[in-house]
């Protein structure tokens, strides 16, 4: 009635980053970078919906057939994301993205190869000293633990403001406001997006803004904020390749800002953005910083 069903052994491993249920008898977890099948299962479509519900209830939500997808949290901060017939013919699909509590240790990062010795040390100088960081790779490449780790390099009389749709950021920093977005209600009314955070920080008396990941129209006000003060800001974006990143980045912002021309897109990310760090994960499961690019006037250079 209160516990997390057949999912609470599953919560209480460390190692499992991702828990993947595809109907009410087939649950998979991502552990150590691997999936795997589990022998757990829920009773039926009813017990995985009640189980749901249970959760959503807490947050003022719910799912059912007016309103097929969802996300919330879970109570140890971890995201769920939910669909349910009829976008989905076999059941309920849940997906719960955990986050490691603990501060990561950038001596064991490199100690796991994560990257090297010499990256370590130019990304502490350029967090130090205020470069614009963005943060590339796929899901799951280890973009969130890195900005989280290297938090650690900025002054700390420096104040940070976060922004995300889903609070994922733990920053090693003594002054950090977290703010965090908010969907709209089954009447489409009292969303919260990441633009409407973004301005808000900007009168936050700010030094630093980091964006948990750019995917839509906060692009221009995060490129602003780079470019009139905001020194040292950092945020993420799903790209292939430093290349990949800015192209992501040129083609949201005329999605978003159709007055404007190519070549104004192009100026104001190549003044706001100064390094790009591409992160990669392996077929087995590691990570790695695969290159770090700096940007020179729109032009992509290794670093």
């Amino acid at each position: 009635m209160r516990g997390s069903g057949p999912l609470a052994s599953l919560l209480l491993e460390t190692d499992i980053s991702d828990i993947l249920i595809n109907g009410p008898e087939d649950i998979w977890v991502d552990r150590g970078g691997r999936l795997e099948k589990t022998d757990l299962s829920f009773d039926d479509h009813q017990h995985l919906l009640r189980f749901l519900n249970r959760i959503l209830a807490q947050q003022g939500k719910t799912i059912d057939h007016a309103s097929p997808i969802v996300d919330a949290k879970l109570e140890d901060g971890s995201r769920l994301h939910a669909l349910m017939p009829p976008l989905c013919k076999n059941g309920p699909i849940v997906s719960i993205r955990r986050f490691k509590n603990h501060n990561c240790d950038l001596e064991a990062l490199v100690e796991r190869q994560f990257m090297s010795p010499v990256m370590l040390e130019l990304l502490r100088v350029a967090v130090a000293g205020g470069v614009n960081i963005i943060f590339s790779g796929g899901a799951a490449s280890g973009k969130t633990t890195l900005m989280n780790a290297l938090s650690g390099f900025i002054p700390a009389g420096e104040r940070i403001v976060t922004i995300e749709e889903s609070a994922e950021l733990k920053l090693v920093h003594p002054h950090v406001v977290s703010l965090e977005g908010r969907e709209s209600n089954c009447e489409g009314e009292g969303g919260i997006g990441l633009p409407d955070l973004l301005r808000a920080a900007l009168r936050m008396r700010a030094d630093r803004i980091m964006i948990g990941e750019i995917r839509g129209a906060e692009v221009f006000d995060m490129l602003q904020a780079m470019n009139v003060g905001h020194d040292g800001s950092m945020a993420t974006v799903h790209a292939n390749s430093p290349e990949d990143a800015i192209r992501r980045l040129e083609a949201l912002a005329m999605i978003h800002g159709n007055s404007f021309s190519l070549d104004f897109v192009q100026t104001l990310i190549g003044s706001a953005v100064q390094l790009v760090v591409q992160l990669t994960r392996c077929g087995d499961g590691s990570r790695y910083v695969e290159s770090i690019a700096q940007v020179n006037n729109h032009d992509i250079t290794s670093a």
